[in-house]
């Protein structure tokens, strides 16, 4: 299975409550079978712009993932959900 998750960093997500949210999507990623051969894990973080945190092939342990997740960086701005879609599409799209 592949997942990709979207990290909303832009000023709809206050500085200070983003550490919430990325604890929140480091509770989902601890419960699943984290691996090369079980559960792939991409992340994109976006704001007025999408970036790629990680892609499928970067980490292969859950702890790597939470990590990333957890120092995903804040940037504030507007909130572009399309651009974050547009890169999760791409992003899978290239690991197939």
């Amino acid at each position: 299975m592949d997942i990709i998750i979207g990290i909303d960093v832009s000023g709809s997500v206050r500085r200070e409550y983003l550490p919430n949210v990325t604890e929140f999507i480091g509770n989902v990623v601890d419960d699943l079978e984290v691996g090369p051969d079980k559960t792939r894990v991409a992340a994109v973080y976006f704001s007025d712009q999408a970036y790629l945190l990680f892609n499928f092939t970067r980490f292969s342990s859950k702890q790597d993932v939470i990590y990333a997740i957890k120092h995903t960086p804040y940037i504030g701005g507007r909130t572009n959900s399309a651009a974050a879609l547009q890169l999760m599409v791409l992003t899978h799209t290239l690991s197939v």
